[in-house]
């Protein structure tokens, strides 16, 4: 089971295992920023395995995923933000530059899965890493 795959997008595969691993990886980094259980969590990112990896480790730490559009503008995002009163915003660096007044703090997605040591695996593990 572990050896099967668990995303397929486009020439990527990521099986079960490589998940599991990146996942545990997110779930450190995530609990390094202080991220705990019935946290909110609000991601802002087009659909990668970046964001499938990121949404599947939230989901482990029973974190409250606010999804937010792409296409909203930055005061509907921060609006957003403050009702649901999340603590962290993940986003794209394409994406993150638009949300310049947001009230909270904002990471892009390889901030959270390709830090330090791990940047150098995501990036040899996952060809074709864009985010």
């Amino acid at each position: 089971m572990h050896k099967d795959p668990a995303i397929i997008w486009g020439t990527r595969r990521i099986t079960w295992g490589q998940l599991e691993q990146y996942c545990a990886t997110v779930i450190g980094q995530l609990k390094g920023l202080g991220i705990k259980p019935g946290a909110r969590v609000a991601i802002c990112a087009p659909t990668c395995t970046e964001y499938i990896i990121v949404l599947f480790a939230l989901w482990r730490m029973k974190v409250v995923v606010c999804p937010v559009s792409t296409r909203w503008p930055a005061q509907v995002v921060s609006d957003y933000l403050s009702r649901v009163n999340a603590t962290l915003l993940l986003t794209t660096v394409q994406i993150k530059s638009t949300f310049q007044t947001v009230p909270v703090r904002t990471l892009h997605l390889n901030e959270v899965v390709g830090l330090t040591r791990v940047r150098i695996f995501m990036k040899s593990t996952i060809p074709g890493n864009r985010i």
